[in-house]
Formats: structure tokens, C-alpha cells, sequence
């Protein structure tokens, strides 16, 4: 959806404070966030489908469709918004068992379910027309509906989905609305972590940092309860982190193994220093956590 995103840029800016100004990076910058804007999709009726390429290479990472069934059994119409991966390694996160939906900024990453399956129920809306007259005699509605699954109604939402590139993970994310009967949806943008393995905050579009120095220097930044750390081009991507607080207390620390997620459930909304010690160089930023 081709619109104003400065709401979604102040909003990363709040979750994070890093050393240097904060731009937009380039699409063309290696280890960045992909983001792709497009004209709003709108796709319904019987087979509706939305063949989604998230990281651009001309193939299908994943289907998303919509279907109507028909049955004169009690003359039901069932109406169907669903995902379905396509290829070896690509999947979509889940919440209660079926896709999930997340929030801006919510983290999206390897601690969440994932599921690999075909048709994978979004939305589902049944409505039934009674025809036994016993049943109107006895003062029943001539129909009845249900609704199932986790996006019925949804506007402005996340769905997380992952996709494999050689080896690695790759995080992403497309926007989506759901008609609340599940008879279409709209599809209005979507972006993937270029970076293996790291996670993506849901919305994003540009990585957090100085573009001068992005693809050298560490990256660190922070969503809801993670912290994210990713090497720049060329640095050594092994160490160690700590997470201290104001105080100078060690509420964390991990090995830096790649690009690294670091979940601070416990801690109070503030501001965390982090450093990394990587060989003879240590690299301190500064986060803002919720």
C-alpha cells in the first residue's frame, strides 16, 4: 500500500536509540531489511490466489488464498481465507495452532511456532440454511453461522512467515486485512530480514542505523523484549554479549553467534547498554526495551 510509513520509522526510533543518526537504509545494502510496497491486492471468490514471492527471486514462497464450498447438506456455504508454504523450508507462524497475526513491532523469529503444511486455515466463516420444518415448528432460526481461526476481521496485521535461502532463515512478514466473513482479503505490502537467521520486528521496513557505516559496524537495536545484534560485513561474528542496566547490573549475557536475539522478558521498561566483545574489539550500544 503505497502511503505515508513515517508512523511505523518513529515507532522503531522509540525501541531504539543507537549510537549515529537513524535513516533509511538502502534496499541494496547487504543485511538489511528487504521491503517491498505494492499497489493494495485484493483477491476473492471460489479459488482466489495471491502467489506471494517475499524475497523478490521470481519464484512462490507461498500461496494465499481464498475458496467457497458448497453442500446440499443442509444447504451449507463455507467461506475460506488460507496460506499455504510452498517449497522445501518455508513456513508461517502460528498462534493457537492456525496463523498467526501479530502487532507492529511485535518480534518475529525462531521463538515462536512455525508450520510448514499446506492450507493452513486463516479464516473460516460457515453459514447454514435449515430446511427441516420440524425444526421451524419448534421455533429454531432458519440459519446459523460460525467462525473459526485467527484473522477473521483483522485490519493492519502481521502475518510471520519464514523462508530458507541456501541453509539459513530468512524472517518476514506480509500486511494484511480479512474480511470478517472470510470472503477476501487485501494484501498491501511485505518485507523479509536479508540478514540468515535474525529475526525481524512485524512492520519494519528499514533495518536501524547509519547507512555510512551499516555494513561495517554492529547493528543493534531493540523490539518489544528482544535485542537484536547483527555484525557488519566483514567483522568477526563470534564473542559475547552482556546486557547491563542504568545501574550497571548484568541482566544478561549470551554468545554472539551471528546475528543473535536476546529475550529480557523480566526486565523493566528503560534503557539497557549493550556490549559486545568480539576478539580485541568491544562495541557498546544503547537500547530503549518496553
Amino acid at each position: 500500500m503505497k502511503k505515508d510509513r513515517s508512523g511505523i520509522h518513529q515507532k522503531l526510533k522509540a525501541y531504539s536509540a543507537v549510537a549515529g543518526s537513524i535513516i533509511a537504509v538502502s534496499q541494496n545494502a547487504q543485511g538489511q531489511i528487504i521491503y517491498t510496497n505494492i499497489t493494495d491486492q485484493t483477491v476473492s471468490g471460489t479459488t482466489g490466489v495471491y502467489n506471494l514471492d517475499l524475497n523478490n527471486a521470481g519464484g512462490t514462497d507461498f500461496d494465499l488464498n481464498t475458496n467457497i464450498f458448497k453442500t446440499t447438506s443442509y444447504y451449507q456455504t463455507v467461506y475460506q481465507v488460507t496460506v499455504s508454504p510452498q517449497g522445501t523450508g518455508n513456513d508461517v507462524a502460528l498462534m493457537n495452532g492456525l496463523p498467526a497475526w501479530m502487532n507492529l513491532n511485535d518480534p518475529i523469529d525462531n521463538t515462536i511456532p512455525w508450520n510448514a503444511t499446506v492450507n493452513q486455515m486463516m479464516a473460516f466463516y460457515k453459514i447454514v440454511q435449515w430446511s427441516s420444518s420440524s425444526y421451524y415448528s419448534s421455533g429454531g432460526s432458519s440459519s446459523s453461522t460460525s467462525t473459526a481461526g485467527n484473522w477473521p476481521g483483522k485490519v493492519d496485521k502481521y502475518l510471520p512467515l519464514r523462508i530458507t535461502i541456501g541453509s539459513n532463515f530468512h524472517y518476514g512478514w506480509a500486511r494484511l486485512d480479512v474480511d470478517p466473513k472470510a470472503k477476501q482479503f487485501t494484501i498491501k505490502d511485505y518485507a523479509y530480514e536479508s540478514f540468515p537467521n535474525l529475526g525481524i520486528p512485524a512492520g519494519a521496513t528499514t533495518s536501524v542505523g547509519t547507512a555510512e557505516n551499516m555494513l561495517t559496524e554492529m547493528s543493534v537495536y531493540s523490539a518489544g523484549k528482544n535485542i537484536y545484534v547483527r555484525p557488519g560485513k566483514g567483522m568477526v561474528d563470534k564473542g559475547i554479549i552482556s546486557v547491563k542496566n542504568v545501574l550497571g547490573e548484568e541482566i544478561a549475557q549470551v554468545e554472539l553467534n551471528g546475528g543473535t536475539i536476546i529475550n529480557i522478558d523480566n526486565a523493566t521498561s528503560g534503557v539497557y547498554f549493550v556490549t559486545v566483545t568480539s576478539g580485541e574489539t568491544v562495541t557498546t550500544k544503547k537500547v530503549y526495551i518496553q
